[in-house]
């Protein structure tokens, strides 16, 4: 076993940043259980606090830019919280085998070795309870198995009852993309989705990188208050229409579970604010749009970097991280995962992907189609089979509802619930 890991170091600091549950076990680390010097300064900070609560933008700014990216990297690094202690173990056992290593080294060069000496040195170690092994790792790791099975895993349901009872949730720490070419209504699916978390009392953050916050909210409260889309955009509302938006808008701002950011770009500011609200669904509208702090040689390898990062964050937060993207505009027929447009990344890191096809919208001369029919396809499911859910989109209101049937992956069609989507 090798004494110091930069990643481990990384992820144990990251996690007494990002997860409050763990910020009391900052007693439990010391300086010296650091081989590298920057991280050394971080613990001694973070010991320094003295239990007040770390908020990291504050952190960040009272310390040197070296510091700083460090902080960074190891806020961008933190596994959930469930493996802190994993990672913890070996954290010690590293600083351990280094305190052995520096201690018979010490005996060795003053001529001071003997048998009884260098067992003394395993004693003490051993006396303080740090030495571990690869073998008590993964007994603990079988045991918090066995421990969590027949549990429901933690999950987000869309709000989409036929859906929902076909995925059997969204669990968490989870990538979930969200594909259709443009105008087919992918920022509003999203937005229906929140709105399921916002009734849940669910945090959900909202990244859009191409309308205003203005415009996401004309849409989610049309939706939810049942009041015509295009009152908003014409300023039509009556006095009654603004009593109810202001009534929900203060719900929502009391209980914090729905934010919208409209002047965040970069996949390295997601993130960090995704690690610093703990949400529990993140969606990101559109994948394309994202900027990078770092550098590439072509659309596709920046994309695959944003993609890569995304999902290691939602892992990290352990929430569900919803990726809208543009799909090839080739073709007028159903898109398939590999349409995603200028990334293999996105096809690889999804755990689910839904593709929106409204025929309509590639053929608006054929008077037999219809405006509102829409064919959410669940191209990719890493927990379950595959399928299409039959739904309708009325533009009034930005709305989906589902029809009373649905296909499976071998174009069968079932009988489900007799019941639309209440939003």
């Amino acid at each position: 076993m090798k004494d110091y890991d930069i990643d481990v170091e990384r992820s144990v600091l990251g996690c007494l940043i990002v997860f409050e549950s763990l910020q009391e076990k900052i007693s439990l680390i010391s300086e010296e259980d650091f081989y590298f010097p920057l991280h050394q300064s971080i613990c001694k900070i973070l010991k320094s606090l003295n239990g007040e609560k770390i908020d990291f933008v504050k952190l960040s700014a009272n310390t040197g830019d070296d510091e700083k990216k460090a902080l960074t990297a190891c806020v961008q690094s933190a596994i959930s919280a469930a493996m802190f202690d994993e990672h913890f173990a070996i954290l010690k056992a590293m600083a351990s085998q280094r305190r052995i290593v520096n201690k018979l080294n010490e005996l060795i060069y003053t001529n001071n070795a003997t048998v009884q000496s260098l067992q003394e040195v395993i004693e003490d170690e051993q006396g303080k309870g740090t030495i571990t092994s690869a073998k008590d790792v993964g007994r603990r790791n079988i045991a918090n198995f066995i421990e969590t099975l027949n549990i429901e895993q933690p999950h987000i349901d869309t709000g989409f009852s036929k859906l929902d009872n076909y995925l059997g949730g969204i669990r968490y720490g989870t990538t979930f993309i969200i594909g259709a070419r443009p105008s087919t209504g992918k920022t509003t699916f999203a937005i229906n989705i929140a709105i399921n978390q916002v009734k849940q009392s669910k945090k959900t953050l909202f990244f859009s990188l191409e309308m205003s916050a203005k415009m996401i909210y004309e849409r989610m409260l049309a939706c939810k208050c049942n009041i015509f889309y295009d009152d908003f955009c014409k300023n039509r509302l009556t006095d009654k229409n603004v009593e109810q938006v202001k009534c929900e808008m203060r719900e929502i701002y009391k209980a914090n579970s729905f934010i919208c950011f409209d002047n965040v770009y970069s996949a390295e500011q997601i993130s960090l604010l995704t690690l610093e609200e703990k949400p529990d669904l993140v969606i990101v509208d559109f994948m394309q749009n994202i900027t990078t702090n770092e550098r590439f040689d072509s659309t596709r390898t920046r994309i695959d970097y944003i993609s890569a990062l995304l999902k290691r964050t939602a892992k990290q937060a352990n929430c569900v991280m919803m990726i809208l993207s543009q799909v090839t505009r080739s073709g007028k027929g159903e898109p398939t995962m590999s349409d995603l447009k200028e990334s293999g990344g996105l096809e690889q890191d999804g755990d689910y992907i839904v593709l929106l096809h409204r025929p309509y919208v590639n053929d608006k001369n054929n008077e037999e189609l219809s405006e509102k029919t829409t064919q959410v396809l669940l191209d990719k499911n890493k927990f379950g089979g595959c399928v299409v859910d039959n739904m309708n989109f009325d533009g009034d209101y930005q709305r989906f509802t589902e029809v009373d049937t649905f296909h499976n992956e071998n174009n069968k069609r079932y009988e489900v619930y007799e019941d639309d989507i209440e939003i």
